[in-house]
């Protein structure tokens, strides 16, 4: 068995030695602090929850790194489907909070992180791209730039997209070279190491585009960026990051929904995981798991049976809605 805390937003945790601990996903977020427990899991009852508590901690994050100089950066790596999705309406309902408190134009932001985070600073790649015009609704890029950036005050420039005209072993070479040069802080062998990687899962524990059985998910051959000709999910042709960097990472999270993700999930945060998405584990940085209720239902059931609630004064209501990440 293995010793984890479970935390809603709502502060009702669970931890299968038995203790109950709300544990805030704040101090020790960055590579300069010390770890926290490995892995530590956020529960919401919907997806729209586990939406608001993603974009709260991200923006608690990139405030968290304002002690760097000026022209540091934050760099992250993003996966596509409906992470993007999910990430944007969270932070769509932290602007509608801010609007409804009275709030409007000039007034101080200060009291949400979210909003007075400096997107400015954000470097983004991506995790994983399909090799799709960008504009294409397979495209990743092309649904961050409708759900995320397009609704941030990121810089233009700072978001990286994959170069889809060329051959996909070009395009992953091209990729590789584009991180290397952008992303400063690296590891002794010359691993970019980003500040954050948010990755997604699928219900055959597939992450980034690492898919069971690839011989990508244990051999990265030098790469920092593959190419992937056989996808076993549509469309065959993408380009992904590999092992190495998805380890290196200051902060790992894995947004995952859906009851078809129950066993992927089990899987992951076993003691021996055999799935990829569970062999992604950072070797100095911090991992953590965004579930909904449905996703961690069979977690909370075999782990997790013996809690009790902890009351918070600033308790959210969502509908129960659900959707497969």
């Amino acid at each position: 068995s293995f010793e984890v805390t479970v935390v809603t937003r709502m502060r009702l945790a669970w931890s299968v030695a038995g203790a109950v601990a709300a544990v805030a996903m704040v101090a020790g977020a960055t590579g300069d602090s010390a770890p926290r427990p490995d892995p530590e899991i956020f529960v919401g009852y919907s997806t729209k929850e586990v939406g608001y508590v993603l974009s709260e901690e991200l923006g608690r994050l990139i405030k968290s790194q304002e002690h760097r100089p000026a022209n540091k950066q934050f760099t992250m790596a993003v996966s596509g489907g409906s992470l993007p999705k999910l990430l944007g309406a969270g932070l769509h309902e932290h602007a509608s909070e801010f609007v409804k408190s009275g709030a409007g134009p000039g007034k101080n932001i200060e009291g949400s992180d979210v909003l007075s985070a400096n997107w400015k600073r954000v470097v983004s790649f991506y995790a994983d791209e399909r090799m799709v015009p960008l504009d294409h609704k397979d495209s990743n890029h092309a649904v961050c730039q409708e759900k995320l950036w397009s609704k941030l005050p990121v810089e233009k420039t700072n978001i990286h997209p994959i170069d889809p005209s060329l051959p996909v072993a070009e395009a992953a070479a091209k990729y590789s070279s584009e991180m290397v040069a952008t992303i400063e802080d690296k590891t002794a062998d010359g691993t970019p190491i980003f500040d954050l990687i948010l990755l997604g899962m699928g219900p055959d524990g597939h992450t980034a585009s690492l898919f069971p059985g690839h011989p990508l998910v244990t051999k990265s051959e030098g790469k920092l960026v593959a190419a992937v000709t056989d996808s076993p999910k549509p469309p065959a042709q993408r380009i992904t990051l590999t092992m190495p960097v998805l380890k290196a990472a200051r902060n790992v999270w894995f947004v995952v929904t859906g009851s078809s993700k129950e066993d992927a999930v089990m899987d992951a945060l076993s003691d021996q995981p055999t799935l990829p998405a569970g062999l992604v584990k950072p070797t100095s940085g911090n991992r953590a798991w965004f579930l909904d209720s449905q996703a961690a239902a069979e977690l909370k059931t075999r782990f997790l049976a013996a809690h009790r609630p902890v009351p918070h004064p600033k308790r959210r209501h969502f509908n129960g809605e659900h959707e497969d990440l």
